[in-house]
């Protein structure tokens, strides 16, 4: 029995050894790195947990470094965290946090983000009508002359049932590109209040070619950040 305060001892010295070469836990909720944000601003929103207390929390990027972490909140297991980037101008961004323990042991994690401000480019290349031919009847008088071998024969007038060929425009025929930095989410024509998506691949240089039964008809592209941007036809 002698020996189970000596093994206790040990045993305590060793969690706490355990404990003091464990950095904090760090941890992004959102957003996921690598995303595109849209705008040059972005909420970043993350956790840093540790057995003996989390003593600080920092972010780092090109505009400097600064403390996340509130005086109240040192010390705590667990705590969270959350501040908005603001960028001098969209592009390719590279956050680092970093969160140090109550033993001064530190944990680091790099965000990579790509803040965009621009909208995407839409370039009508060609635009013609789309006809159809289409027939309809009709009466009309039609006066037959007399039978020269009949001395009794006069001029008749009859009615008679005529075909006629015409075309109608139907709509129009859009042929165009769709181009954007970070790439082309989707794009949309809308027309008589109709909104009707075209099933197109996702990249930075996107062609259609649609044929619209109207008139007049609005292409709306939204790129991988969400900005958005319309162009009327014609």
């Amino acid at each position: 029995m002698r020996f189970a305060p000596l093994f206790l001892l040990v045993l305590l010295s060793a969690c706490t050894r355990t404990q003091d070469l464990t950095p904090p836990l760090l941890g992004v909720t959102s957003p996921q790195g690598g995303v595109v944000a849209q705008g040059r601003s972005v909420r970043v929103e993350g956790y840093a947990l540790d057995d003996g207390g989390v003593q600080s929390v920092r972010v780092s990027s090109a505009q400097g470094e600064r403390e996340l972490l509130a005086a109240d909140e040192r010390g705590k297991k667990l705590v969270g965290f959350k501040f908005r980037l603001e960028a001098p101008q969209s592009g390719q961004v590279e956050l680092t946090l970093s969160a140090t323990n109550t033993a001064g042991l530190r944990q680091t994690l790099k965000l990579p983000l790509l803040l965009d401000a621009r909208p995407p480019v839409i370039k009508i290349e060609r635009l013609e009508p789309a006809y159809e031919t289409r027939t309809r009847s009709r009466q009309v008088e039609v006066t037959k002359p007399a039978n020269p071998n009949d001395p009794t024969s006069t001029p008749q007038t009859v009615q008679e049932t005529r075909t006629e060929s015409f075309q109608v425009q139907t709509g129009i025929r859009i042929t165009g590109r769709v181009s954007d930095d970070t790439g082309v989410d989707r794009v949309t024509l809308e027309y008589g209040g109709r909104y009707s998506p075209l099933s197109l691949p996702k990249g930075k240089d996107v062609s259609f070619f649609v044929e619209v039964p109207a008139k007049r008809a609005t292409v709306i592209a939204v790129d991988a950040a969400g900005n958005r941007a319309s162009r009327d036809v014609p």
